[in-house]
Formats: C-alpha cells, sequence, structure tokens
C-alpha cells in the first residue's frame, strides 16, 4: 500500500525549536496572549498573501494601496512561473507560495510579512521546494513593501541531507506508533458485548430484510409465554446505524417480534428491550445473523440463497462465505444452484440440509 508523503511542516515540526520558548515568553512579559498575537499577524499575513496571489493568479487588483503599488513596481520585471502549487517528490509533499524569474534566474520564493530575520525551517523548507522543482535559488519577498530576499545557498548538500533525515525519521517515527498501537490492541483485554447490555425503546429498533431463520407458531406461543414467566433472559444483538440513529437487529427478532406483539409483555416492560451492540459491516452482520441462527432454530431456504447471493455479489469469497458462516463447500455450492430456484421451496423451513435432502428425495 502507498503511503502519503508527509508535508513539509510536518517534517519541520520534528525539529526541535527552543527559539520560540523564548519568543513566547517574551510575549507573555509584555502582557500579550501568544493565541491573539498568532491570530492577529496570521490574520494580516493571510490577506496580504491572499491579494497577491488573487491579482497574480485573477488579475485582482490589491485593496491596499501601497502593496498595488510595489507590487506593480516589483513584478515589472519579473516573469512568474507559478503560484500556490502543489508539488512532491519521493520524499514529501507541499505548496509553495511563487516561483519565478529575476535577472535570469530562477527561484523558489515564500511570502513573508514583514520580514526580519530568516531561521532554519525557512531555509529548510525553501530548500525542499527547490528540490523538488530544481530551481536556481531561493528567496523571501516582504509584504507589504515587496522587498526581495535573496537567501540562496553556495551549496545545498547540508539541508537536503537533513530532509532526506527528516523524512526517514518521520516515516520510522510512524512506523513505531503503528507497532506500539497495534501492541496495545493486541494486548486490550476484550470484554464481550454482552457485558454491556443497555435498555433501549423498541421504537428505536428495527428488524433486519435478510434473517433466514424462522419460528413455527407453537414455538412462538411457547417464547412468549417464557418471556412473561421468567422475563428477558437474552439481549437481543444489534448494530447502531448512526445515519438514522436506529438500533437494526442482528440476533433476536422473535423476541422483538414477541414484545411488539404480545400486549401483556409490551406493558410490563413499557416498549423497553435489553440489547448489546456490536460494530460491522453489513456482510459481516449478515455473517453473524447465520451463525447465531445456525446452530438453533430452523432456516429458510429461500432467504438463505439470497443472503449468500447478496454475499457474493458484495465481493465476498467462497472462502470468506465458509469461514465466516460456517458452511462447507457443498453446501455452498448447493446454496448457489438454487439461488434462482428459492421459490421451490418458499413455504418450507428447515436446516439447509435437511431440505436439500427433502428436495432430492421428492425430485427422484
Amino acid at each position: 500500500m502507498t503511503h502519503k508523503k508527509p508535508s513539509v511542516s510536518k517534517l519541520l515540526d520534528l525539529l526541535n525549536k527552543p527559539a520560540l520558548m523564548y519568543w513566547a515568553n517574551n510575549l507573555g512579559l509584555e502582557g500579550m496572549s501568544l493565541k491573539k498575537y498568532r491570530k492577529r499577524r496570521l490574520s494580516l499575513g493571510t490577506s496580504l498573501h491572499k491579494q497577491v496571489e488573487y491579482f497574480l493568479v485573477d488579475g485582482l487588483i490589491p485593496d491596499n494601496e501601497l502593496l498595488k503599488n510595489n507590487f506593480i513596481d516589483f513584478f515589472t520585471d519579473i516573469e512568474v512561473l507559478g503560484v500556490e502549487q502543489k508539488v512532491e517528490n519521493e520524499f514529501f509533499q507541499g505548496r509553495y507560495d511563487v516561483k519565478l524569474i529575476k535577472d535570469g534566474k530562477t527561484y523558489i520564493c515564500d511570502f513573508k510579512s514583514k520580514f526580519k530575520k530568516t531561521y532554519l525551517e525557512q531555509y529548510l523548507q525553501l530548500t525542499a521546494y527547490r528540490m523538488i522543482e530544481n530551481v536556481d535559488n531561493i528567496a523571501v519577498i516582504s509584504l507589504p513593501d515587496f522587498r526581495f530576499v535573496d537567501i540562496s545557498l553556495p551549496d545545498y548538500t547540508i539541508h537536503e541531507n537533513i530532509l532526506i533525515n527528516l523524512s526517514n525519521i518521520y516515516n520510522l517515527k510512524k512506523r513505531a506508533m503503528e507497532i506500539i498501537k497495534t501492541k496495545k490492541e493486541t494486548n486490550k483485554e476484550y470484554y464481550s458485548p454482552v457485558y454491556n447490555v443497555r435498555r433501549i425503546h423498541s421504537d428505536k429498533i428495527r428488524a433486519n430484510s435478510y434473517n433466514p431463520n424462522a419460528v413455527a407458531p407453537p414455538e412462538m406461543k411457547l417464547l412468549e409465554i417464557s418471556i412473561w414467566e421468567d422475563g428477558y433472559t437474552m439481549p437481543v444483538v444489534c448494530y447502531y446505524d448512526k445515519k438514522d440513529d436506529v438500533y437494526e437487529i442482528v440476533d433476536g427478532y422473535h423476541r422483538y417480534t414477541t414484545l411488539k406483539t404480545s400486549k401483556r409483555i409490551y406493558e410490563r416492560e413499557q416498549g423497553y428491550l435489553p440489547i448489546v451492540v456490536i460494530d460491522k459491516d453489513e456482510s459481516n452482520r449478515m455473517a453473524s445473523t447465520i451463525r447465531h441462527n445456525r446452530a438453533r432454530g430452523a432456516h429458510s431456504v429461500e432467504l438463505m440463497s439470497n443472503i449468500v447471493s447478496e454475499l457474493v455479489e458484495a465481493g465476498m469469497s467462497d472462502q470468506w462465505i465458509k469461514k465466516h458462516i460456517g458452511m462447507d463447500r457443498d453446501e455452498l455450492l448447493r446454496l448457489k444452484q438454487i439461488t434462482g430456484l428459492a421459490s421451490m421451496f418458499k413455504d418450507l423451513d428447515f436446516s439447509i440440509c435437511s431440505g436439500l435432502n427433502d428436495l432430492e428425495s421428492r425430485t427422484e
């Protein structure tokens, strides 16, 4: 799998920047909030920067009169090659401010509001874009006076090596964090859903459309008596659909139906059901429903065939279906064969194997 390249800014964040601590401390001594100062400076810098960008890209005249005059004077003898372009190489990616030609040389430039001093991070940032775009030099353009500051280096080898090593450190750190995360997840104590039973009103619960389990009327009556006499002793298994804000049943449809159809149980329980929640996609929920049902009760051949058809259409392989539903090869093959013939058995409720045997005996 191809990993997303880190941005130049993320790489520079790996560097220790002690000067920032002194700068923040001085602001505090002056009684100025760091957050407020950064917001004000960012607003000013962004505004000037955007006005220049709009002029270069769309030809919109800057609102600031000084900026407009300085802009026109500055760019008279300069050829702009690119503005706010996203670029990348094998190590990193980012977006430069402007690429231009001045005095016959190509430059990658960074716009800075009231520029005063160049720091290592700025050299590295512009060097990174220089590596990607293969230009001659790097420079800073101070706004709003459009003072051009050439900060080119006689040799970029050390800075380029720093960037490549930062890229390697970033990727190694990312891998290390992934290993730690995997280890935590592996060592995390597992708690079955049944330890987190919730009391949810039945109006917030809905049936699924694929349950292949069928219970005959006498057994449904017995279930109603059992729930009336003993109460709900097993929670209904659900999946929470965030979009519809509803709990969809994975297992326990007949316990839910009993609550909805038995007036005495509904009144006693005040319409509430005990549920547990599992978080799985639809294909895995189908598999969960079948696993719960195959250990008990009967299955509708038509619905089982439809589920197999839906899983195949969803891209699930035979191996996935056999593993997650607990089918052997012959059973899966038979279900596939009768997918289009399920209407022949739609009134029959029985296990797959016994149902197929009945069909075979009828057709002999």
